[in-house]
């Protein structure tokens, strides 16, 4: 069998992945929601879509 080194879980390389595997989501997930969240408010104050609706009802 041939001699391996040890596998070093704090050596520079492994500590980047991991701190951009746990921090990444954390920061990443609240900021999409923030910005869906203010999607959600622009599309009310700049697209009224039941005023445009009401305007080309079809009456039969």
């Amino acid at each position: 069998m041939l001699w391996q080194r040890p596998v070093d879980y704090h050596s520079s390389i492994g500590s980047k992945k991991l701190f951009a595997a746990v921090i990444g989501p954390l920061i990443e997930v609240p900021v999409m929601i923030m910005l869906v969240n203010s999607a959600l408010k622009m599309k009310k104050k700049f697209f009224n879509v039941p005023d445009l609706v009401r305007e080309n009802q079809v009456i039969i």
